[in-house]
C-alpha cells in the first residue's frame, strides 16, 4: 500500500506525519531532529505538487509526501478517479494534514526564500512542528491500521 500525506509544500507537516509512521521521529522529538528529517522544509521555491519518498512503516506501507498547495481536496477527488481509469491495482491512501497551522507554514515557506533567513525559518518550522508532533503522533496512531478498500475503490481519504 502506498500512503501520500498531502499538506501545503509536502515539506512540512507531512514529513513530520510520514517521518513519525517510518519510525524517524517520536511524537516528543526535538526541533533539531525534526529539522534535520530528509526533505523537511526541501522546497526552494513555492512551486505544489513534488513528490517525496520518506520510507516504509512497520508494515511495509511506501510513505510518500505532495505538496498539494490549498487544492488537497481537489487532488483527492480527482486521483480517486484517475485511479479507477487507469485501472491500478495499488491500494493508495490519501491522507490531508495540509489543516495543521497551514497559514503558520505559509509564512515560513515565504521566509525561506530569503537568503538571510533561510535557516532561522527551517527552525521556527520545527519549533511548530515539535508542538504539533503529540497531536499529529495521536493522529497517526489512530490511522495505523489502514484497512484495504474493495477492488472497485481504490483511494481511501482520510
Amino acid at each position: 500500500m502506498k500512503i501520500i500525506f498531502l499538506d501545503q509544500l509536502g515539506c512540512y507537516v507531512s514529513v513530520a506525519a510520514a517521518s513519525y509512521l517510518a519510525g524517524k521521529i517520536y511524537r516528543n522529538a526535538k526541533a533539531a531532529e525534526v529539522a534535520c528529517l530528509p526533505f523537511f522544509a526541501a522546497h526552494r521555491d513555492l512551486k505544489v505538487g513534488r513528490f517525496y519518498y520518506i520510507g516504509q512503516d512497520p508494515k511495509g506501507n511506501e510513505l510518500y509526501t505532495l505538496g498539494a498547495g490549498g487544492q488537497a481536496r481537489l487532488i483527492i477527488l480527482s486521483a480517486r478517479d484517475l485511479i479507477k481509469i487507469l485501472e491500478n491495482k495499488d491500494i493508495i491512501v490519501l491522507v490531508d494534514v495540509s489543516q495543521e497551522r497551514s497559514l503558520f507554514f505559509k509564512v515560513v515557506a515565504l521566509l525561506k526564500l530569503f537568503w538571510p533567513l533561510e535557516k532561522a525559518a527551517v527552525y521556527l518550522a520545527a519549533l511548530a512542528l515539535v508542538r504539533l508532533m503529540p497531536g499529529l503522533a495521536a493522529k497517526m496512531d489512530l490511522k495505523m491500521n489502514w484497512e484495504p478498500l474493495d477492488a472497485h475503490s481504490m483511494i481511501k481519504d482520510n
